[in-house]
């Protein structure tokens, strides 16, 4: 890692041979995220079609790892994406069966796959655990409405507003008096 990131913070010359040392020390540790977070910072540094394909793999490898690693989720949000890829990033999260946090992004990535019942379905996991965020309910309702149960969708924004009205007062889950 240290040999990598020295070669990484030399000009451009240097992030060839920063990805290389990236490489090896993923090899070295595969259960790491951090290898492939550096791999990735050198994808995005490259630019191009060849920096987002680095980035990306290095991406769908940290999510297989850890599916809230650092920044890994807002950067994947950055780079061309299509179906192929969703459901290989979905592939990824599905190792982490019992992680809301890869349920939440999964349910993320069913809707862009135009599967509104399956997101519903991971989000009714999410929900299992503990009381839902706003986030979670409004996504909900967003499934159901694409998945042309308006009824249900209603519903599921109507308690997102509740709980959204609570979380502004600081009353949410908190017991009264």
């Amino acid at each position: 890692m240290a040999v990598g990131r020295a070669h990484f913070a030399r000009p451009v010359i240097g992030r060839y041979a920063a990805l290389a040392a990236f490489r090896a020390a993923a090899r070295l540790a595969p259960t790491n995220p951090a290898p492939l977070y550096w791999q990735m910072k050198v994808g995005f540094y490259l630019g191009s079609d060849e920096g987002d394909v680095i980035a990306r793999e290095a991406i769908l490898g940290i999510l297989a790892l850890d599916p809230d690693y650092q920044d890994v989720w807002e950067r994947f949000g950055t780079l061309y994406r299509n179906p192929k890829i969703w459901r290989r990033a979905d592939r990824a999260l599905a190792r982490h069966p019992l992680d809301v946090v890869a349920l939440e992004r999964r349910a993320e990535l069913a809707i862009a796959l135009d599967e509104p019942l399956r997101a519903d379905s991971l989000l009714s996991e999410v929900a299992r655990g503990a009381a839902p965020a706003v986030a979670v309910l409004l996504r909900r309702a967003e499934a159901n409405f694409l998945a042309n149960r308006d009824s249900a969708g209603y519903r599921w924004y109507d308690s997102a507003m509740v709980h959204a009205d609570a979380d502004s007062t600081g009353r949410c889950g908190m017991p009264s008096g």
